[in-house]
């Protein structure tokens, strides 16, 4: 599941993509607790200053947060 929101930034339905991982068939509320979690991950990294040796990591990061919680606010509505 932790690479479904890059494919998303990708423009592929994340939906589509858990149900062809090994994820298909968890609860639907253990999905929505890794996406919180992996959402507030990566929020609170892409916030963190700048590592000089990879550069734009905490922007990327910042997009993947982005990425996931429109995931989970699609999931929750």
């Amino acid at each position: 599941m932790r690479l479904i929101p890059d494919l998303a930034a990708c423009g592929h339905d994340p939906e589509e993509q858990l149900r062809r991982s090994g994820w298909a068939g968890a609860p639907a509320g253990l999905v929505d607790v890794a996406l919180a979690g992996l959402a507030g991950r990566a929020w609170r990294d892409g916030h963190r200053p700048e590592p000089p040796e990879v550069p734009g990591l905490r922007r990327m990061q910042r997009e993947q947060a982005g990425h996931l919680l429109r995931w989970l606010e699609g999931r929750m509505s």
